[in-house]
């Protein structure tokens, strides 16, 4: 028998939290990233009656949105934040990824109808540097409930970007050659 797990009283399911619309894109970003199509070889078209193979392993992905306000101040649309600690000893985002738990995070920044920006880390890659690496800023939430870290994607290896949107890469690439080689590759293959 599992223990049973604590429900804070505030807590919304994310679908509700974002709103239908909101929700939708997400999900639509994270099939189009997450998941892949691919043609059947022969053999399986002849004798598996397979024409399409669509590759998806059990994935968990975490989401979170930022207000507009983050989109548009460039500095802010290259970071993110983790809830590094929470009262009432209820797990943070950052013990839940150190504990292997989730496989992507996808971070956007919303006007609450629409994604402004968005981009996903693969959370394998970046719980093998997200301990040695210093947050840029630690924000405390004013009713003590919650402290957040606030990092760059600047500050990781580019490996843990599986995907972003073309406003982060344009942003990233301003900034580190790596990126600007990044952008022209999207931009040559869209």
């Amino acid at each position: 028998m599992s223990t049973p797990v604590y429900v804070p009283d505030e807590y919304r399911p994310t679908q509700d939290i974002y709103g239908p619309s909101l929700f939708r894109q997400i999900c639509e970003i994270c099939l189009q990233h997450l998941v892949s199509v691919e043609v059947a070889d022969v053999e399986s078209d002849l004798t598996d009656n397979t024409d399409i193979i669509i590759k998806s392993l059990d994935v968990h992905i975490s989401c979170r949105i930022r207000n507009a306000k983050y989109f548009h101040n460039p500095e802010t649309r290259v970071q993110f934040t983790i809830r590094y600690w929470r009262k009432n000893n209820i797990p943070s985002e950052y013990s839940k990824i150190m504990k292997g738990k989730g496989d992507y995070l996808f971070y956007g920044f919303s006007d609450k109808e629409k994604l402004l920006g968005w981009f996903i880390l693969d959370l394998r890659k970046l719980r093998e540097v997200l301990p040695s690496t210093r947050p840029v800023k630690v924000v405390v939430n004013p009713d003590g409930s919650s402290i957040f870290h606030v990092y760059s994607l600047l500050q990781f290896p580019k490996g843990i970007v599986v995907a972003a949107d073309m406003a982060i890469l344009k942003t990233l690439a301003l900034v580190s050659h790596d990126w600007r080689l990044e952008l022209y590759r999207t931009e040559k293959t869209s």
